[in-house]
Parts: C-alpha cells; sequence; structure tokens
C-alpha cells in the first residue's frame, strides 16, 4: 500500500511527518511512568544501528519447553527509537556504477543484464513510502533498460517498468515490503535489463551504448518513526531449541543413458535429486547462535548410499556444506558454525536460512526417504551436539 502524503508537497508532507514524530515521543514520555520498561534505551544498552517494524510477530509457541515464548525482553531492554533519516526527508541507499554483463537469453538487444542488491549495511527502513531508482550512462541518449525487482516480503522479483537514459522508476513501498531492525544485509535485489527492440525495426531505439551504467536509489518516508519494543529473547533460559523438527522427504537419483550407448562413452549418468527444506513457521537462528546441529537419517534401496546436507542463508549470503560430525548406518550429525553477522536480527518474521539434502554419490543410485531434524544453539559445537543428542 503507498502511503497516501506522496501527493503532497514534499515540503508540507515532511512537516507533517515531522509533527507525528514529535506527537509520537511526547505519547511515549508521557505513558513511560505507566508502562513498565517503556522509556528509551537502558543506560547499559545502547542505540542499536538500524529501524523498526512495529507489525513484526512475535515468535510463536508450539508447547515445547525449548520454544521461545512471545514478548519476553532481556533485563537491559527496553522500549526505543532506531531513525535511519537523521531528520531528513530522503536519503541515498545506493549511488553507484554497475556494469551488465552478456547473458544467454537471444531475446535481449546486445544480451546484457545485471542484478545487484544495496551495499552492505544499507537497508530500505520500514517507515520508506517509496523509492526512486534512476539510471543514466554515457553516448547515445537512446536505449531502454527493463527494470524488475524484489522487495523483502517475497522471493519473487515485481515488474519496474522500462527506463531511458536519464529516466526514473518510482516504486511504492509499504511497510510489509521494507527491511526489519538490525539487518546487515537488506533483502532487496534488483535486474535491469537491456529492453529488447521494437517490433517495428525502423522505429526501433539504439541500444544501450555502455555497459556501465550509474544508478541511483534513493527512499523517502512515508511513516512516522516507530517506537520499538524490547528485543525479543529467543531463548527462554534454555541453550538450544528446534529450527527443523522432523521433516520427511523422498529422494530419487533418476539414472538416464548418456549419449550414444554405441560410444565407449560412460553409459549411464545420475542425475541427484536435491531437496530443498526451510525452517518451521516461527522459527529464526536468532542473535547468540553459536552452532547449527542436524540429524539427517534415511532408508534406501541402496543400502550403501549416503545423503549429504548444505546450507545457504541470506544475512552474510554465505552458502556450504555442512560439516560430518557423526556417521553411522542410515544416519549422519552435522554441525554448521554460526558467526554473529550470519545470525537473524531479533525482530525477524522468518529466517533466511534453508537446508538442502542431496545425495553424496551418484552409484549406486540413491532412492528412498529421509528425515531431518536441525537444532539451533548458543554454545560451542561439541557441547551443542552432545544437547541435540538428549533431544
Amino acid at each position: 500500500m503507498s502511503c497516501p502524503q506522496t501527493s503532497r508537497p514534499p515540503a508540507l508532507r515532511w512537516s507533517i511527518v515531522s509533527t507525528l514524530r514529535v506527537w509520537l515521543i511526547l505519547a511515549a514520555l508521557v505513558a513511560a511512568p505507566a508502562l513498565a520498561g517503556c522509556a528509551s534505551n537502558a543506560p547499559d544498552e545502547p542505540l542499536k544501528t538500524g529501524s523498526s517494524n512495529s507489525n513484526s510477530p512475535a515468535p510463536t509457541t508450539s508447547g515445547s519447553s525449548a520454544t521461545p515464548t512471545a514478548g519476553t525482553q532481556t533485563k537491559a531492554e527496553r522500549w526505543h527509537f532506531h531513525d535511519y533519516w537523521n531528520g531528513e526527508p530522503v536519503i541515498t541507499l545506493f549511488d553507484d556504477t554497475v556494469t551488465l554483463e552478456p547473458t544467454a537469453r537471444a531475446d535481449l538487444t546486445g544480451g546484457l543484464s545485471v542484478v545487484f542488491a544495496l551495499p552492505k549495511g544499507t537497508i530500505v527502513p520500514p517507515e520508506t513510502g517509496q523509492l526512486d531508482l534512476s539510471v543514466a550512462w554515457a553516448g547515445t541518449a537512446g536505449g531502454r533498460l527493463n527494470l524488475t525487482y524484489r522487495p523483502a516480503d517475497t522471493s519473487a522479483f515485481q515488474p519496474g517498468g522500462d527506463l531511458a537514459n536519464g529516466g526514473t522508476s518510482i516504486i511504492l513501498t509499504s511497510e510489509s515490503m521494507t527491511d526489519v531492525p538490525h539487518r546487515a544485509r537488506s533483502l532487496w535485489a534488483f535486474n535491469l535489463t537491456a529492453a529488447a527492440p521494437a517490433a517495428d525495426a525502423a522505429s526501433a531505439e539504439p541500444g544501450v551504448a555502455g555497459r556501465d551504467v550509474r544508478v541511483v536509489i534513493t527512499a523517502t518516508i512515508g511513516r512516522p518513526l516507530f517506537i520499538d519494543p524490547p528485543h525479543l529473547d529467543w531463548w527462554q533460559g534454555t541453550d538450544a531449541f528446534a529450527l527443523v523438527a522432523a521433516y520427511q522427504g523422498e529422494v530419487t537419483t533418476a539414472i538416464t543413458p548418456a549419449g550414444n550407448l554405441s560410444l565407449d562413452a560412460p553409459r549411464q549418468q545420475a542425475d541427484a535429486q536435491t531437496i530443498s527444506v526451510h525452517a518451521d513457521a516461527g522459527r529464526i537462528v536468532p542473535e547468540g547462535t553459536q552452532t547449527i546441529i542436524a540429524r539427517l537419517a534415511w532408508t534406501s534401496q541402496a543400502p550403501s548410499t549416503t545423503l549429504a546436507l548444505a546450507y545457504a542463508e541470506d544475512n552474510e549470503g554465505t552458502s556450504g556444506p555442512a560439516e560430518v560430525l557423526e556417521d553411522a548406518a542410515g544416519e549422519r550429525w552435522f554441525s554448521i558454525a554460526v558467526a554473529p553477522g550470519q545470525t537473524d536480527t531479533t525482530y525477524s518474521n522468518r529466517t533466511t536460512w534453508r537446508f538442502y539434502v542431496t545425495p553424496d554419490s551418484t552409484a549406486p543410485a540413491f532412492s528412498g526417504s529421509f528425515s531431518l531434524d536441525v537444532w539451533v544453539s548458543r554454545l560451542a559445537a561439541p557441547d551443542a551436539f552432545a544437547l541435540a543428542q538428549q533431544s
């Protein structure tokens, strides 16, 4: 939903936002004596960088004693503000040159495209009412770039229209489309692709002259600053809780002929199927996590085959294989060391972590079922492993 203030003159819009912000701060100060723990940051809790999302849901409860309950706060936490705007109605999120690279698509002018993200440490604040993305390149004034973008609340890219040299696209943003507090990397992504020529060749504009395109993205405030709730305590006094509980899946490695069977080339090749597993609803990898422990058990028509586990996350943008801790018949235990930047922020309503189950070898073919359990722990790997084995 777009902000209704976007049609007002910028000066008037900012005056209204500033007035609302003042009233919000005054209301918070007046209410402070009546609300236990409601004030600005505690003296021993410095203000965190980031913005807020007051509608982010609290952790869910599944009945397990290791699952956090909603609304819990640490002793040092208080209601507080996060301000990315610093008194300005418009801030710059991106100002850099991107390079269009050749693509394999034959329907693109010059086959040029680029996907890029905001720099680390820059997010789209929840108060954002709109983004303005402008492009410019040297050389001919002709040519167009097609824009698509992926907001923070979806994995699908959305159409943003065609942009001429020097043109600007306006993206209206609802609160759900923006990033949550304390994120190190924005979940937004942008794609620029050289637009296909017009059907009438005579009227077709010349293509983009160069591959280097200057892109400027600004954010305009559209909502008053939120007073953020205390940081949620996902641990609830425990050292581990389940991230994925008894996920059931099937893996089949298909065997297909490879080329002409009369040749001396290998007669068969295996096409391994990879199963993507996401965390259970309402579970995240919270701040403080040191280790992820996983148990993968399986049955297969080929008894000697095994399964492997890999991961990917979008907080730091890392991925890789999980380390095997224990290898037994039909079962493996894995660990993943988690760095502070890889964790989800306290206000996250979903994790960016996902796991991949795949056959560990191509011959003989794996064909069977598996069960995956994953725990997050704030302990080092040996202690986290011992705790998970007791579950």
